[in-house]
């Protein structure tokens, strides 16, 4: 039989898959009939730790906004766009008084650029100061017929800033640092049994009770291997 357990990098697990990862290692290390004392406490006490990491976590999310910030920036991202689009196409309007409107809105747009290259807060920031500019010229606004799209804006620049915020509240700070010190924790638990776990396999190689949870522990960590290759293989695929 195989006397190890196969490695695994637990540092890259998301923290869900992290704590569903442990669970499965602690109800075969729990339902695998060990008899070693040192092994026995450290299971028990690992049971401790997914207790407080179970806890952990459902805080952490509560504050994870990451993928709902993504998916508000490209409808930010969209509605500028359009805005800047439908100002293109009044720029061109057959009524002077609205092209004219359009060309004093443009030198105000040209100022900022193209805002949808900045990062999340800069991009905030900016349309935050393009809003109070715009907000000066109400007339011009009203009448290129871009006033809807501007309270749009509006509205998703302001959702995208309480998410922001929320992110790095002093709360959402404190349950990271919660989950990073439980998730050493188990992880140092987990690493101490499979120690006294392979040391005792090679006193006694025999034994099927260490035959059986050691093909069960390698099947879960080959399994776990291949998702945290796909998450990271989805990772990629955003990035690009």
């Amino acid at each position: 039989m195989k006397k190890f357990v196969k490695r695994i990098n637990l540092k890259y697990f998301r923290n869900k898959t992290h704590f569903e990862f442990m669970s499965e290692v602690y109800a075969a290390l729990s339902s695998a009939g060990l008899a070693l004392t040192k092994i026995v406490e450290k299971i028990a006490h690992l049971a401790q730790l997914l207790a407080e990491e179970d806890i952990a976590v459902v805080q952490v999310r509560k504050y994870e906004t990451t993928d709902e910030i993504a998916l508000l920036d490209g409808d930010r991202d969209n509605v500028f766009r359009g805005t800047v689009n439908l100002l293109k196409g009044a720029l061109r309007h057959f009524d002077p008084l609205v092209s004219e409107a359009a060309g004093r809105l443009k030198i105000i747009f040209d100022t900022y650029g193209d805002i949808t290259r900045l990062t999340y807060d800069e991009e905030t920031a900016a349309i935050d100061n393009l809003l109070q500019e715009l907000d000066a010229r109400p007339a011009d606004v009203g009448v290129t017929g871009i006033a809807a799209w501007v309270e749009e804006l509006r509205r998703i620049n302001g959702e995208l800033h309480t998410l922001m915020t929320a992110r790095y509240s002093e709360a959402a700070n404190r349950s990271h640092l919660q989950m990073r010190k439980v998730r050493t924790a188990v992880d140092t638990d987990y690493c101490d049994i499979i120690y006294l776990l392979e040391a005792a396999v090679a006193l006694d190689d025999t034994n099927p009770v260490y035959e059986a949870l050691f093909a069960e522990l390698n099947a879960r960590v080959t399994r776990y291997a291949n998702i945290m290759a796909q998450e990271k293989g989805r990772r990629k695929k955003t990035k690009s």
